[in-house]
């Protein structure tokens, strides 16, 4: 991830950013009718469109939202010079990765996850609806969390996701839900958020 990449957070109801998309020494061209190598978001960007218009190429059904779900689910981890995991609030899901995204069968809504736990409310359900099961095998995995319990129940499309606080640390901390499906990894990403008060929040 470059120096100059905006990052999050921007907002304590969602995640930003989204993903990353290849955007330092970027060969293109130039007002000469010539080649240079340029940087910045300016050419992040049309990676993305380009990968958007691609999928829907495949699939024009498709909406914005699960679109944006694709895209996101199927980016690469991404790590920097040391091999240490970028944050969720600075790569988002990851590198954008076409060849998966177009390979992509399951929709998975929302994209990423945020649980608010407290000593006072120390389990919370959320909920993915996951769109494109056609009964071929599926494995559910969770990435190893300090403070939380994971567990979940699926039932047809749905995805019950359960966290429960083991420890009494307060903070924001990541995990991750790996859903593997027909050789492809979908991840979603999870930040839990441990406060001293309880907090409830009303989505709409």
């Amino acid at each position: 991830v470059a120096h100059f990449s905006s990052r999050g957070p921007v907002s304590p109801f969602y995640i930003k950013p989204d993903l990353v998309a290849p955007g330092a020494f970027i060969n293109t061209t130039d007002i000469n009718k010539d080649y240079s190598i340029s940087s910045g978001t300016s050419f992040a960007a049309p990676h993305v469109a380009g990968a958007a218009a691609l999928i829907l190429q495949k699939n024009s059904q498709l909406t914005p939202e699960e679109l944006k779900s694709i895209l996101m689910t199927t980016s690469d981890t991404v790590y920097d010079q040391y091999g240490k995991k970028f944050p969720i609030e600075v790569a988002g899901t990851g590198r954008i990765n076409v060849s998966k995204a177009i390979d992509a069968e399951l929709i998975i809504q929302p994209p990423n996850l945020i649980f608010d736990l407290s000593p006072a409310n120390q389990i919370q359900t959320k909920y993915l609806k996951i769109n494109g099961i056609d009964g071929e095998s599926m494995s559910i995995r969770f990435e190893e969390s300090a403070i939380v319990d994971f567990d979940y129940n699926l039932d047809s499309e749905n995805l019950e996701i359960n966290a429960k606080l083991t420890e009494q640390s307060l903070g924001d901390f990541e995990s991750r839900i790996i859903i593997n499906h027909n050789e492809i990894d979908y991840h979603i990403p999870i930040i839990v958020r441990v406060s001293e008060g309880a907090i409830t929040i009303n989505e709409d």
